[in-house]
């Protein structure tokens, strides 16, 4: 039984955490062990977490009519040290969030999802424990709040020039990268008291939403190839091609596992810049996402952390 911390909402449901610490990340001389038939050890670890997070989607999409919404939060959060080459250490924690109408779908759905957080810490031989949110509550109300970011997806409207399809709603798919967090760990080390939230909602695409991404890539790719004009012969429009790839792309994995996402940094204006910055290039290749300040009194971190992942999703959205 997992330690479980549940509070009730305004509009009568209910919503509870959990935490787990992670107190040590494991030596890669550790992971040789494990990884001894493997070459690129890294990329194994990472798919760790990718197994991590299907079963979490899995979860969601078995229990979708039991309960209305779950969340995953890993917070780093830093504190100041004295006599060391570094100004801060990192304290991180694993958050696990459900939203219910009953304590009792709330503990079930809850206990869950910690079992596959525990089980994938321990193969990878992390050290962790679970931890009360007395206590983490504590951690999160000494977490500066002077300035606080939010890194979200560059999205826009595309002129297409095009009779079938005059324009298209326009965003990149996130790259994948071979980088590791080094760099974000370095940037964080020098700032006590700051800290970096990445929230994952699970989700799905509704049938309309299924239905417009297939109708667009095919138009788009239409587009893109080249429409039969009277008298004109085949013209393309290399403005669809880009487009075309990144809709084929949410076409073929409109199945698979997705995730909403937030992204938060908090702290001063001196150390949320540095530390946005570094996120920024740790996931970027173009210009895929950008930074954009918050408001404190926005977020609200410290009275409104229950509910904080959808609270900051619906704040995005007029972003």
């Amino acid at each position: 039984m997992s330690l479980l911390s549940i509070t009730e909402l305004s509009n009568g449901e209910f919503i509870g955490l959990s935490v787990i610490e992670i107190t040590t990340v494991p030596h890669l001389s550790i992971l040789q062990k494990r990884f001894s038939q493997i070459t690129n050890i890294d990329t194994e670890y990472k798919h760790d977490m990718d197994r991590l997070l299907s079963e979490v989607h899995q979860n969601y999409r078995n229990a979708h009519d039991s309960y209305h919404d779950i969340s995953l939060e890993l917070l780093w959060t830093t504190q100041s040290v004295n006599n060391q080459t570094f100004k801060a250490k990192i304290n991180l924690h694993l958050i696990v969030r459900a939203i219910g109408h009953t304590k009792e779908e709330i503990q079930n759905t809850i206990n869950s999802l910690m079992i596959i957080c525990k089980k994938t810490l321990t193969y990878g031989k992390y050290d962790f424990e679970e931890l009360d949110y007395k206590d983490l509550s504590v951690r999160v109300k000494n977490i500066n709040n002077q300035a606080v970011k939010a890194i979200i997806k560059t999205e826009s409207l595309e002129m297409l020039n095009d009779a079938n399809l005059p324009y298209c709603f326009s965003f990149e798919k996130l790259p994948e990268t071979e980088n590791d967090l080094s760099r974000i760990v370095n940037s964080l080390i020098e700032y006590p008291d700051c800290a970096v939230s990445f929230q994952l909602i699970p989700t799905t695409y509704s049938p309309d939403e299924t239905m417009s991404i297939d109708r667009n890539t095919h138009m788009l790719e239409n587009i893109a190839k080249g429409v039969m004009t009277p008298g004109m012969g085949s013209i393309s429009n290399p403005l669809a091609e880009k487009h075309a790839g990144t809709y084929k792309y949410y076409s073929v994995n409109k199945n698979s596992s997705a995730f909403y996402f937030n992204i938060l940094v908090y702290g001063n204006n001196n150390s949320t810049n540095s530390i946005s910055t570094r996120i920024l290039a740790h996931l970027n290749n173009k210009n895929e996402l950008r930074v954009i300040s918050l408001g404190a009194d926005d977020v609200k971190k410290d009275d409104n952390f229950f509910p904080l992942p959808w609270a900051v999703k619906e704040l995005l959205l007029s972003y």
